[in-house]
């Protein structure tokens, strides 16, 4: 770790996403049914935002190959850095032709985030 530079909180184990018995190492037919179930539902609430899975998912990857990852929030002064300051640098930074498509997936994070009671951004 760098010096001067503030330890980062521990993350909470991700959710496991197989559909294997973690004891028996067998197919878990309800575990399978209840991920697809959850698959689906969020799916149709995230396609209510304009999210479109044939386009989206390949523009994410090229948005954040083009422009990056926030390794840094950046520290104006003033309130904590939240959606509003994401939205601002995509509007000054992205294309033209892909705003409207970038501004859904920004939607689309917020819309995670609050789902799961977590801040957009993690200190």
């Amino acid at each position: 770790m760098r010096t001067g530079t503030p330890p980062r909180r521990q993350r909470r184990a991700p959710r496991s996403a197989s559909v294997l018995n973690p004891t028996s190492s067998s197919f878990d037919e309800q575990r399978c049914a209840a991920l697809s179930h959850r698959y689906v539902t969020l799916m149709e609430r995230l396609k209510l935002l304009g999210y479109n899975p044939a386009v989206h998912p390949a523009l994410a990857e090229s948005l954040v190959n083009t422009y990056g990852i926030l390794r840094e929030l950046p520290e104006p002064p003033g309130p904590p850095p939240g959606p509003a300051l994401l939205r601002h640098a995509m509007l000054a930074v992205v294309p033209p032709t892909l705003r409207a498509d970038a501004l859904v997936l920004l939607e689309c994070l917020r819309e995670l985030a609050r789902e799961d009671g977590r801040p957009l951004f993690l200190a």
